[in-house]
């Protein structure tokens, strides 16, 4: 049995097969499809939208916090 390797940065496999003889390891666990989703870049996405919330969040609590400082107390 061969396989087809191919680098996490390359864009084509691989020149040789490889021989299943020659790799070792133990697979704990499989997530199917996620290599589709990550291709697709949804989590790029859904991370970028975390990071703009955190900053306009951010934003908010400094606005508020400058405010307070302002205002008179009494």
């Amino acid at each position: 049995r061969l396989l087809r390797t191919q680098g996490d940065a390359n864009p084509a496999a691989d020149g040789q097969p490889v021989g299943a003889d020659r790799f070792q390891g133990l697979v704990f666990v499989t997530v199917p499809v996620i290599g589709g989703v990550l291709g697709a870049g949804l989590v790029q996405q859904l991370l970028l939208m975390v990071a703009i919330a955190t900053g306009i969040a951010w934003l908010v609590y400094e606005i508020v916090r400058l405010r307070r400082r302002r205002t008179p107390e009494g």
